[in-house]
């Protein structure tokens, strides 16, 4: 691996992981993990529904939520919440 490919590497490291923190600070303080964590398995339409948020951007940040794997399942439309993001959603 050359030093440019590495430190492209690098750069992409960095930039996924802030879009990682992006997607669970939204999630937190929107209440959309507590949402899915409280109803378990729930739709995208049904949770923006329940949250009185605009579906469309519900079903964006549950897509980027799922490609991080804060989500378990977006089969059908189906979500729930990995155990592993309601115990980080829980840390202070």
């Amino acid at each position: 691996m050359s030093h440019l490919e590495a430190a492209f590497d690098a750069a992409f490291s960095h930039v996924l992981g802030h879009q990682a923190v992006s997607v669970s600070i939204i999630g937190i303080r929107a209440g959309l993990f507590a949402a899915i964590q409280d109803r378990g398995p729930i739709s995208a339409p049904n949770l923006a529904e329940v949250l009185g948020f605009d579906e469309h951007l519900v079903r964006v940040w549950c897509r980027a939520a799922f490609a991080f794997e804060f989500l378990d399942t977006y089969q059908f439309a189906v979500m729930s919440c990995s155990t592993s993001a309601v115990m980080r959603s829980a840390t202070p």
